[in-house]
């Protein structure tokens, strides 16, 4: 696959708009691996939620959730 062969070999960064349980960074994660590539950084624009999900992650800020 052409896509495959752009990334391999080398570093790449994963950028999203929000994480909040992690589930689509964690499968980005894998799919790069599968390609062989190296995740090199991380970034989203928000982080929502519960922190532990969030660590790691280089982002502009955090939203809370806010329940009734």
């Amino acid at each position: 696959n052409k896509d495959v062969d752009q990334v391999r070999g080398k570093r790449v960064i994963l950028v999203d708009d929000v994480v909040s349980t992690g589930s689509i960074q964690n499968g980005m994660r894998r799919l790069v691996n599968l390609a062989g590539a190296e995740v090199a950084a991380e970034a989203v624009i928000f982080t929502q939620g519960e922190t532990p999900q969030a660590e790691g992650f280089i982002s502009l800020g955090h939203l809370p959730i806010f329940r009734e």
